[in-house]
């Protein structure tokens, strides 16, 4: 391989990655997971590893020295960029906050009825998520009427429904 094999490779993955950047499909791996597989076998990652291979081999072949250790050195560059690559996103994700939770981790806590629970029927409460904010949901009582404003433990969730029951302090 010549000079003009590794310039032509280095050239060609820095314009995909360009093009890729700019239409912001840059970080999908091929399996869809957040496995190691799909971190380093990303078209993103692809395209660094040839940037790295192709500058590389181009800088070594430049200065003289054969088409193995041009080779080499293209290889090495190209894993050092994907390796580097791969942890700086994953440092990015893991920093990422996510507010989406569970309904189930409502499950024994305490909130309030805001819509009277008819015996057998359904009313609505209002309990705070794990993230301190206020959420209203359909509620079912375990035993008979609840009236509004009355404080009552999520017993379980069924689907979007809680069913509750009085309070050791409100019975």
């Amino acid at each position: 391989m010549g000079l003009g094999t590794f310039l032509i490779i280095g050239i060609v993955c820095v314009i995909g990655f360009v093009i890729l950047s700019a239409f912001g499909h840059d970080d999908h791996g091929t399996d869809g997971g957040d496995g190691l597989t799909s971190d380093i076998l990303s078209l993103r990652n692809l395209l660094l590893f040839g940037t790295g291979f192709g500058a590389a081999g181009s800088l070594v072949t430049h200065l003289g020295f054969g088409p193995i250790w041009a080779t080499a050195a293209g290889l090495l560059v190209g894993v050092v960029m994907v390796i580097l690559t791969v942890l700086f996103f994953r440092s990015v994700r893991s920093q990422q906050s996510n507010s989406v939770t569970s309904l189930k981790d409502l499950a024994g806590k305490v909130g309030f009825v805001t819509s009277r629970i008819p015996e057998g029927g359904l009313g609505e409460i209002s309990i705070r998520n794990v993230q301190g904010t206020q959420v209203h949901l359909c509620a079912q009582s375990q035993g008979g009427e609840i009236l509004s404003g009355t404080q009552v433990e999520v017993v379980e969730i069924v689907g979007d429904r809680a069913i509750v029951k009085l309070t050791e302090s409100t019975q």
